[in-house]
């Protein structure tokens, strides 16, 4: 289950890296914070990856109790 971890960090780190370039280099109007395009375009990348930190964190604190 560290998998889950490990990619929960990675995919949310290139989804923050993503967000961050649209916004600033691209100037796209949907990847400005909390805009309205925001919660439809990026807000589902960020739920799916913060999941898997959830449930990667939560077996890497499990397993690390068991010990």
């Amino acid at each position: 289950m560290k998998h889950f971890l490990n990619s929960g960090m990675i995919g949310m780190a290139i989804a923050i890296a993503l967000n961050l370039y649209t916004a600033v280099v691209l100037a796209k109007p949907s990847a400005i914070f909390f805009s309205t395009d925001w919660w439809a375009q990026w807000f589902p990348s960020y739920a799916i990856w913060f999941t898997f930190i959830i449930i990667g964190g939560t077996h890497w604190l499990k397993s690390r109790s068991s010990l």
